[in-house]
């Protein structure tokens, strides 16, 4: 089983944050999955290199990038994934880190036979930039980014279980942010986000 990860540079949290050198992600799937994905950043990360790599076998796609309601967005700020491309990801899941993901590509996505496909609704709060987060919250904070990932991967597509996956580490997030509201930077808010507002749509 193979994991496409689609990373769309420009992200700011992406690169420091979600994974400091993309290395926190290579090494939670390849631990607890046995898994290393394929990356697509930065030249690679485009729609014509999308389809390229999903040619081939992939059970899911990992897309961390900027997102509107109805596409997900790659380098050149192109349409990666759109209604129009569905078929790409057709019986694979799709977790797609993204702003909006959710909105209105969650519908279209599951009708077009995605297996199961995660995205958010709305924005998501990133008032912070990658240097500033503290490093005694970093683990935790890649940890609830990365472990709806790993449980699609674990072939999961239920959405209270997949909440249930990311409390522990939303907690240590936001338990952090409690006792440090100095260097919070509204990390606790995006964690509130990232289970409050995750949509769900398994394959019809």
């Amino acid at each position: 089983m193979r994991i496409r990860a689609f990373w769309a540079e420009g992200f700011r949290s992406l690169e420091s944050v979600h994974l400091p050198d993309l290395g926190a992600f290579n090494e939670r799937l390849e631990a607890e999955l046995g898994q290393v994905p394929l990356l697509l950043e930065r030249d690679g990360a485009r729609r014509a290199m999308l389809g390229l790599a999903l040619a081939s076998e992939a059970a899911g796609l990992a897309f961390f990038g900027h997102g509107g309601e109805d596409r997900l967005f790659d380098n050149d700020g192109a349409a990666a994934l759109d209604e129009h491309n569905l078929a790409l990801v057709r019986d694979r899941w799709v977790h797609a880190f993204a702003c909006r993901a959710g909105d209105h590509l969650a519908g279209p996505a599951a009708a077009a036979g995605v297996r199961c496909f995660v995205g958010y609704e709305s924005a998501l709060n990133i008032d912070w930039t990658p240097d500033e987060i503290p490093d005694p919250i970093r683990p935790a904070f890649i940890e609830l980014v990365t472990q709806t990932t790993l449980e699609l991967a674990r072939g999961v597509s239920d959405g209270d279980a997949l909440r249930r996956a990311a409390l522990g580490a939303q907690a240590t997030v936001i338990a952090w942010c409690d006792e440090h509201p100095e260097q919070a930077m509204g990390l606790e808010i995006t964690a509130q986000q990232l289970v409050a507002r995750l949509v769900v749509r398994p394959g019809s």
